[in-house]
């Protein structure tokens, strides 16, 4: 059977933004402009099953911004901030966004582990007690809940992008995550049972997807 034409229609427009200037803006809010910046549209192609058709230079692109121009720690403390002026100057990341590109470069078959190690290191690290992970540090801090949308990604990036042997560290993190979407029926809360957004039973669509995002790291 052949492609939706809408969905082919649509590949080829991510792609010809991806490919519309050599040097494609990845950091700042141009990346993460909903339907508009390259996160999403990477995003977008990758979970169509179509990695391979990302322009080359964008994953390179992005490649070289995760290595120079991200602050490789996530900031919940004083002590977590950046120092040097030129390390100010570095781009706060999230652990979805962060889980994202790992599986986007890692589907391209990018050497991630050698080349970047530090992502995998970070999405093991920010596992919060009930199982998840939070983007909103503040959940660190006080209520330690995690967080459905902010939780997934990572679980996702571990669970099919290790091409070996899971480490004690690995199954450890990938059981507690499971636990944390059992307990929560994937999409209920888990005191309270309800639904915790009708909108995600329903077959996606921008809009569907704009109150997701926009929602995405409160905690339940």
């Amino acid at each position: 059977m052949g492609k939706n034409q809408t969905i082919c229609l649509a590949i080829d427009e991510s792609i010809r933004f991806l490919d519309s200037s050599p040097h494609l803006e990845f950091s700042g809010d141009h990346s993460r402009h909903k339907w508009n910046g390259a996160w999403w549209h990477m995003g977008a192609i990758y979970e169509m099953g179509e990695v391979d058709k990302i322009p080359e230079s964008a994953i390179v692109q992005a490649k070289n911004w995760l290595e120079t121009q991200v602050w490789q720690t996530f900031i919940i403390s004083p002590n977590d901030h950046p120092t040097s002026e030129s390390d100010k100057m570095k781009m706060d990341c999230c652990h979805c966004e962060l889980a994202v590109y790992y599986m986007i470069l890692k589907a391209y078959d990018c050497d991630l582990d050698n080349e970047l190690p530090w992502i995998r290191e970070w999405l093991l690290k920010y596992q919060l007690p009930d199982g998840g992970l939070n983007c909103d540090p503040d959940a660190y801090v006080h209520s330690h809940k995690s967080s459905i949308i902010s939780t997934l990604p990572p679980l996702e990036a571990i669970l099919w992008h290790t091409n070996r042997d899971f480490t004690e560290q690995e199954d450890v993190f990938l059981d507690e995550g499971a636990r944390y979407l059992i307990e929560h029926r994937l999409v209920c809360s888990k005191h309270e049972g309800n639904i915790i957004n009708k909108d995600w039973l329903q077959p996606a669509s921008r809009d569907s997807l704009n109150t997701i995002y926009c929602g995405g790291c409160l905690s339940w």
